[in-house]
């Protein structure tokens, strides 16, 4: 049996390598570190990546570490269903310049597309049903028909840079507030790191980490984006800074509550006024909970709340694991941002039963528990945030497999 395996293995390996050598000869050039890239005014999210780099990382890791026999039949087949949609019309990517995922949450404009370069210059612009090419710039619109409304959007929030993209390197750009910031994405084989937007000195009060931790001066942009049937959102949308160490969490029988997290939160507002109107927006929208003097029952679950400050608000789920003194644990925190811990915390749930066998035909959750569980934590780092896989576990291969289960949806 176990040479039926080799055999079989050999096979896929053979007719995977006879491909590669066929469609894949622009490897023997290196490409140049410097590529161009555009720059999307409206756009929220963009990640740039040098598919020549990649791809011999994925080609390394897939067929000559990992030798997974099933995951490699799975990205054949989805390249198969791809080539035969024919939504770009055999335009052929230049695989030694940049590509661009971009995401554009606009209240006028709310689209994702993919910008690479063809090989073929069109000297007139050129649309299909999910494209449009202007010289070499495609732009693909995976999710949507193209019209002339999307060319003119195109050309007028477009503009363009020149940026290194090293191997092993991917780009992360966000716009906030009109102001275009840059993180570095890197990894070796078994660590990601991500460079950090500079935060400057910061002394506030922060939780003492525990479990998974995540704290953060919350941008005015993000807080504006809080949808508005959002049940919570009165205790959000006037928030300076938050301060959580999250758990776990577990299914309830609860209607109207059916999860229950398992977490501590310091959440600091803007000013003494901002904290009172938020407690009190709070009990007008939840006539029916049941609160004394520092608690508050939502459903089977009952919080433990405290002012700890004029503008900070303290709330656990669980006055006896969290805060046994009625006083919360805290520390300063010298930056901006600071995140520690087990990610595999925020996809743990207990007591599911199932309810769990539910969750996990879920491709979005089981990619991001299967994930998760494959790491041994995330930590800062000088000026970086290191995310750390398991011994055996590549970092390539690992986001490779969330991405193909994500692609389900």
């Amino acid at each position: 049996m176990k040479r039926i395996k080799e055999i079989s293995y050999a096979l896929v390996l053979g007719t995977m390598v006879i491909v590669v050598v066929q469609t894949s000869l622009f490897l023997v050039t290196k490409p140049e570190d410097k590529q161009r890239i555009p720059v999307i005014s409206a756009a929220n999210l963009q990640l740039s990546a040098q598919p020549y780099y990649l791809i011999r990382q994925l080609l390394g890791s897939e067929l000559l570490e990992v030798k997974d026999q099933k995951f490699i039949q799975s990205i054949r087949s989805m390249l198969k269903r791809s080539k035969k949609q024919q939504s770009l019309d055999n335009i052929q990517l230049d695989f030694k310049k940049s590509v661009s995922i971009i995401l554009v949450n606009d209240p006028s404009y709310k689209k994702s597309l993919l910008h690479f370069h063809a090989v073929n210059q069109e000297v007139n612009p050129k649309q299909g049903k999910h494209y449009v090419q202007i010289g070499q710039d495609v732009f693909f619109f995976p999710n949507n028909t193209v019209n002339a409304a999307d060319v003119a959007w195109l050309k007028k929030h477009i503009s363009w840079q020149t940026i290194a993209i090293p191997d092993k390197q991917l780009i992360l750009s966000q716009q906030e507030d009109g102001i275009q910031r840059v993180q570095r994405i890197r990894w070796n084989q078994n660590e990601l790191h991500v460079s950090l937007l500079p935060t400057g000195e910061n002394r506030s009060l922060i939780l003492s980490p525990r479990y998974f931790h995540y704290s953060h001066e919350v941008p005015a942009h993000l807080l504006a984006r809080i949808p508005e049937d959002l049940k919570m959102r009165c205790l959000l949308v006037q928030l300076k800074r938050i301060s959580i160490n999250y758990e776990n969490g577990k299914l309830t029988e609860d209607e109207q509550f059916a999860f229950a997290p398992s977490f501590e939160a310091l959440l600091e507002y803007e000013s003494t006024q901002d904290l009172t109107i938020a407690l009190a927006q709070f009990k007008e929208d939840f006539p029916n909970l049941i609160w004394t003097e520092n608690t508050v029952q939502i459903g089977t679950q009952t919080y433990y709340l405290k002012e700890t400050s004029p503008k900070s608000l303290y709330i656990c789920s669980d006055k006896s694991k969290f805060c046994p003194s009625g006083i919360p644990t805290l520390t300063r925190c010298q930056t901006g941002f600071f995140c520690k811990g087990e990610l595999a915390r925020l996809t743990s749930i207990q007591n599911t039963g199932w309810a769990g066998l539910v969750l996990d035909m879920i491709p979005a959750f089981r990619a991001s528990k299967t994930l998760f569980d494959e790491t041994t934590g995330i930590r800062m780092h000088k000026d970086e945030l290191v995310l750390s896989f398991k011994k055996g576990h590549l970092v390539t291969h690992d986001f490779l497999q969330a991405f193909m289960a994500y692609n389900q949806e």
